[in-house]
């Protein structure tokens, strides 16, 4: 059963309904940026729980909105996370919006955003079932070094560089084809050198810019932690198309850019389940966010929830 609710009276005297941060069972006491966020939710008058998506004791339908944060192992069990998604979502306000999460489990969201016009990376889809071979693949598309990672996956799991004669790659294929969809991307060198730049937007505003070391340093932690960044206008105005691209406005978002060898801008991921947010370099994004989920609180009936956007070019992600 998960701890019961903390509780607080709120500055203006208006009364918020509970708040649950979600995250999984390997982070009961949630991740450091979320354990920022539950404090600053308590000190807004918030009442606040810290539920385990997978625990089946929770009692969703009493919270007034529940925040996905650290479900870090929803990659691990997506279609047990999906029909959560869907059943919580019946007894009360679950954000991201129940259906853009749906969509962004799957990386497969890349493909809408790129016939969107979006730059992102060139990919490789390789499907279960498949007689794909990696060594053939490189040569076919002449990359002297690849990316090889899951289509739906989180912290760089069963993610690895594989390169021409390398018996390996071929290995890693088929442990991510026995999970889900495989995708093969360039390597890009200036990932090693500068990292990737993460744009946070808190919402439906930019709020922070973050650099973040490459997962595959093997220090999850250290790209977790990532330095603050000051966003560029070009880094700016990629990221609100990309997010103004979705058919509903996200609580929050993380768009992950990084640059090709031409330092040209692409999109590597856009962040929308469970992402690292930072609030750790901003205060001012922290307040915010709280602000943001304290006001969908105090309309417990979910009149605060999302709204459409009519003729988002996305339409509604599946």
């Amino acid at each position: 059963m998960s701890p019961p609710a903390s509780t607080g009276r709120s500055r203006d005297g208006s009364d918020p309904g509970p708040v649950y941060l979600v995250t999984s069972a390997d982070q009961p006491e949630l991740g450091t940026d979320d354990r920022l966020l539950h404090q600053a939710l308590l000190a807004a008058g918030v009442p606040v729980t810290v539920a385990v998506w997978t625990d089946p004791d929770v009692p969703w339908h009493d919270a007034a909105v529940c925040v996905i944060r650290s479900v870090w192992d929803y990659h691990l069990h997506p279609e047990r996370f999906i029909r959560w998604l869907s059943q919580v979502s019946t007894v009360t306000t679950v954000l991201n919006p129940p259906r853009l999460v749906a969509w962004n489990t799957h990386k497969r969201y890349l493909i809408g955003l790129a016939a969107a016009g979006i730059p992102t990376v060139e990919t490789v889809w390789i499907t279960p079932g498949s007689n794909a071979d990696v060594r053939q693949l490189l040569d076919d598309t002449g990359w002297e070094q690849a990316l090889l990672k899951p289509a739906v996956s989180a912290s760089a799991w069963l993610t690895g560089k594989v390169r021409p004669g390398d018996a390996e790659g071929q290995r890693l294929l088929g442990r991510i084809l026995r999970h889900c969809d495989a995708m093969l991307q360039p390597y890009l060198a200036t990932v090693d050198r500068d990292g990737e730049v993460s744009v946070i937007v808190i919402d439906g505003a930019v709020s922070h810019g973050v650099r973040r070391k490459s997962a595959l340093t093997g220090d999850i932690e250290v790209t977790r932690h990532g330095s603050p960044h000051e966003i560029t206008p070009a880094e700016r105005s990629l990221a609100e198309r990309i997010v103004g691209l979705l058919p509903e406005q996200p609580l929050y978002a993380r768009v992950d850019l990084l640059r090709d060898d031409a330092d040209r801008l692409l999109l590597g991921e856009l962040e929308l389940v469970e992402p690292v947010l930072y609030l750790r370099h901003a205060r001012r994004a922290l307040d915010g966010l709280a602000t943001a989920v304290r006001r969908h609180a105090c309309h417990r009936t979910g009149a605060s929830a999302p709204t459409p956007r009519p003729g988002a070019p996305l339409g509604a992600p599946a």
